[in-house]
């Protein structure tokens, strides 16, 4: 176990989905049972995206070496069954549509300035419980002009986020962003954007979600500091609730209470 913490979204949302698989996950740091195929696409879609408006690939470029790309992160994901032939292809038609997105998308902010690309935030969490702790994220592009700084984040899939306007990753985000770069926060914009149909949703966030955030992360560190993960997973009485949990085989050897 390392002798710091870092919170971010994602392992909040874990902890309170299940505070079991969060354990196994982020303070064992024990390997996953398995791994999913829509994982697994978008952290393809993520590296292409990278590699264009980082590296400096062309969308072009990125789109013909989609499929090469692909097969390479399912070779290397440990836990993940191999796709077959269609799941393979649909993969390859999915991804190829998203990045021909991308190229409509960009040009709603040609008239913004690139600030990052894939930018790692990390910044400490004073708090009374534990020590050494910090709120962490990585923001996939800031944008800013003359007036106001976007944090946007690239969303694979195609169900949209129903409630953007409490979404916790742009909280972190926001509150990153806030703090890094000092710009005020009637000028800092969230974003989800989703090549998938080219859409992008835009939300903004005041002190009080940063409050109300703070909040839940010291409740969750309250419970860690007292070695409280009994309280999860309730879902597991019903199966399918814990359906895409990469600690599957090893919750139905374990008691899912154990400390």
């Amino acid at each position: 176990m390392r002798d710091y913490l870092t919170i971010s979204s994602s392992s909040l949302s874990s902890f309170f989905k299940c505070s079991q698989m969060y354990k196994w996950q982020f303070i064992d740091e024990r390997p996953a049972d398995e791994a999913y195929l829509f994982t697994t696409f978008g952290s393809v879609l993520h590296k292409a995206l990278e590699l264009h408006f980082k590296y400096g690939m062309s969308l072009d470029e990125v789109a013909s070496s989609w499929k090469a790309l692909f097969i390479a992160f399912c070779t290397e994901a440990k836990g993940l069954n191999f796709p077959n032939a269609k799941e393979l292809d649909d993969c390859l038609v999915k991804g190829l549509l998203q990045i021909g997105n991308v190229k409509k998308m960009k040009k709603r902010w040609e008239n913004f300035r690139v600030v990052e690309i894939e930018k790692y935030c990390k910044i400490p969490f004073i708090n009374r419980y534990l020590d050494n702790v910090f709120l962490s994220g990585r923001i996939d592009i800031i944008l800013e002009n003359d007036e106001i700084i976007i944090c946007l984040d690239w969303k694979s899939s195609k169900s949209k986020e129903k409630d953007i306007d409490n979404n916790t990753q742009i909280t972190f985000y926001s509150f990153f962003i806030k703090e890094l770069y000092k710009y005020p926060l009637e000028s800092i914009h969230g974003a989800l954007a989703y090549p998938i149909d080219g859409d992008i949703l835009f939300t903004q966030r005041t002190e009080e979600d940063f409050e109300s955030l703070f909040k839940q992360i010291n409740n969750m560190l309250e419970r860690i500091s007292k070695k409280d993960f009994a309280k999860e997973p309730k879902l597991n009485s019903r199966t399918g609730d814990c359906y895409f949990c990469q600690y599957k085989k090893t919750c139905a050897k374990n008691d899912h209470r154990e400390l």
